[in-house]
């Protein structure tokens, strides 16, 4: 199961794919500029922008999570772009740390 994780050159973004790295999952890392990401050996990346419903495609191909955190301005296609996968929404730091909660500690 690959997980997709939005704004994965971010503080919040970056810190979630090298938690779930570490933990062993199978990441795929998206960005606006992908050649700019630094992750670790193993991750994918995919360029995706959320205001350009063109790059969702390929960004989406074969995953079955997304890790979404991200600017709301531009995000109203992304959901509506995928029905597979489980839309992980995190804003508040409260909800993160949920988050983190139940699917790394």
């Amino acid at each position: 199961m690959t997980t997709l994780i939005t704004g994965a050159r971010g503080t919040v973004g970056g810190g979630v794919l090298r938690r779930l790295h570490a933990a062993g999952h199978v990441l795929r890392a998206s960005s606006r500029e992908p050649g700019r990401l630094e992750v670790p050996d193993g991750v994918e990346t995919v360029l995706l922008d959320l205001a350009k419903p063109d790059t969702f495609g390929a960004a989406l191909h074969g995953i079955a999570q997304v890790f979404l955190y991200a600017e709301p301005e531009g995000i109203d296609g992304g959901p509506a772009a995928v029905s597979d996968a489980e839309w992980v929404t995190c804003q508040p730091a409260r909800t993160f740390e949920q988050w983190v909660d139940e699917h790394i500690r």
